[in-house]
């Protein structure tokens, strides 16, 4: 996908490509505004050797699930993107640091990283109860 680009979500909603923010096992991050709107999102693309259908699934189940009332800090997808044999999903930005970063020179306290543990543990409890295994949910996921 190049910088600049334009792109189109299932919705109608044009978005431009400002910046590429990340790749891993499955997908590549796009830093994304909303021509109409200016909000800024991150579009994640999922890498070709995925299933389609699967995927077009998952993020259809997670969009429709009521995750949001269970906690504000869960993020679910808000919008689908197919175009050229490609899927995935727009997100809102969240402006802050991936876990894995803050955990490579940790700066807060031990009481700190132990209420941070129990916060993910209470966020993959809340997972579990919607019989969702784990949306996703790794170090690299979670921004603090």
């Amino acid at each position: 996908m190049q910088i600049g680009s334009l792109i189109r979500t299932e919705s109608g909603h044009m978005l431009q490509v400002i910046s590429f923010l990340d790749s891993g096992g499955e997908a590549f991050l796009y830093k994304v505004q909303d021509i109409d709107t200016m909000k800024i999102g991150v579009i994640k693309i999922f890498k070709g050797n995925f299933d389609r259908v699967e995927k077009d699934y998952r993020i259809r189940f997670l969009m429709n699930h009521d995750l949001l009332t269970s906690s504000s800090y869960i993020i679910i997808p808000e919008d689908i993107y197919k175009e050229n044999g490609e899927i995935g999903y727009l997100m809102p930005f969240i402006d802050g640091v991936q876990l894995v970063k803050l955990l490579e020179n940790p700066t807060f306290s031990f009481r700190e990283g132990v209420q941070l543990a129990l916060d993910i543990c209470q966020l993959v409890y809340i997972l579990h109860q919607q019989n969702i295994a784990h949306c996703n949910f790794s170090h690299k996921n979670i921004m603090i």
